[in-house]
């Protein structure tokens, strides 16, 4: 569109700009970020379901971005933010990336991205180019909702097409046939209006996050408590915490939130139950 060869850039303020760029004697490969430059060591690491670190992983094989060298920053002022980020001159990006064929680098998404389902790790870009391939889905996100049991379960968000329309089971079918992955296969479809975005235009992925979690709360108690919560549950989510993730949910008495603690703490995300007794209604009114 423009008549000029467009190479692309990688990188980030902790390592002074740039990690890898396309040559300016080469051509390119499409959807990748070329090479790094000679003064620096990049690898792309494969990572373990507890989230260390470990060899280099092979051609065409997803793992974690890391370079080293004397580019990289020595830390953050707050040495706090330094662990698992910044060591020794060595800088975890917390990308998820793989050299192809010719030695290039694709960056693939954000570790955090990842769904790990039972410590199978799920790339959502896999879920997400499967569902916009149907012709009424615009825009998809696929992230992790909770589960007791796998830990993380595959969902996905949509927002439709102008003047187009599916179902639920439709979306699901063409989830089934297009995701070679069945573990990969959404739990659930959430049909929104639009998706999130920051304000420059990017997916905004913690807010699926925080909904995904708040849905399964909602109807995890709904399930097993019903009319005795006296009303929709009270679940308020929110990110951060030492598990990432914050879940409060207040009821109505002590017996309830004995009941309401062991519903949840089999999960990954921090608990905490509120109680607020219901004032008393006047008889006379």
């Amino acid at each position: 569109m423009t008549g000029a060869r467009l190479h692309q850039v990688y990188g980030m303020t902790e390592s002074s700009g740039i990690l890898s760029i396309d040559p300016v004697a080469g051509g390119g490969a499409a959807g990748a970020v070329g090479i790094n430059p000679p003064w620096m060591r990049l690898e792309v690491r494969r990572r373990e379901p507890d989230g260390s670190l470990r060899e280099a992983a092979p051609t065409d094989e997803i793992g974690v971005v890391v370079a080293q060298g004397p580019h990289v920053s020595p830390g953050y002022r707050n040495t706090a933010h330094d662990t698992g980020v910044l060591t020794d001159r060595t800088l975890v990006t917390g990308d998820l990336g793989y050299r192809d064929g010719a030695g290039n680098l694709v960056v693939a998404g954000r570790v955090k991205d990842l769904i790990i389902r039972s410590g199978h790790n799920i790339d959502p870009a896999m879920i997400e180019d499967a569902m916009v391939s149907h012709p009424a889905v615009a825009m998809a996100a696929a992230v992790g909702q909770p589960d007791a049991y796998a830990g993380e379960l595959p969902v996905v968000y949509l927002a439709l097409r102008p003047d187009t329309s599916t179902s639920v089971e439709e979306l699901h079918e063409h989830a089934h046939a297009t995701i070679a992955e069945r573990p990969a296969w959404p739990r659930e479809i959430y049909v929104l209006d639009a998706l999130p975005m920051t304000s420059v235009g990017k997916l905004f992925k913690p807010d699926l996050r925080v909904d995904a979690t708040r849905r399964l709360v909602e109807n995890l108690l709904t399930e097993r408590l019903g009319d005795r919560l006296l009303g929709p549950p009270e679940v308020d989510v929110s990110m951060g915490g030492p598990r990432g993730m914050r879940v409060s949910v207040t009821v109505p008495d002590d017996e309830l939130a004995t009941e309401v603690e062991p519903l949840l703490s089999a999960h990954l995300f921090e608990t905490l139950v509120v109680v607020t007794p219901v004032a008393a209604t006047d008889a006379s009114t």
